[in-house]
């Protein structure tokens, strides 16, 4: 073990039972980096409902074409974009699909001709 990561360690623990305040204890850094998530979940939120606003300003509730030429038109996801503007994902995803035939194949085959 190099001495450099052993002199390392003594430090973050001395700093987790509070005898060191020149570095974060342990603690600390996990809840940094649980909002640095969030924050940037956050922005990726705002960047949406700005487009979205921008994009839907002369709709009262915009029809499901336009929810998927909107989420097709921007580069975000699918899913962030629907649980933003609270939409049913049915809604985007059944359009999205090509549609299914009515009847099976076996069925068509067994239809005469």
């Amino acid at each position: 073990m190099h001495h450099e990561a052993l002199r390392n360690w003594v430090r973050q623990a001395e700093a987790d039972t509070g005898e060191r305040h020149d570095r974060p204890s342990t603690d600390m850094l996990a809840e940094n980096r649980r909002l640095a998530r969030e924050n940037a979940e956050l922005r990726r939120v705002n960047e949406v409902l700005r487009a979205a606003s921008a994009y839907f300003a002369s709709e009262i509730g915009p029809d499901p074409e336009e929810i998927m030429s909107f989420v097709d038109a921007h580069d975000f996801p699918a899913g962030l974009v629907l649980r933003v503007l609270n939409i049913a994902a049915p809604t985007y995803y059944g359009l999205a699909r090509p549609p299914r035939e009515t009847l099976s194949a076996a069925a068509r085959r067994r239809r005469p001709a």
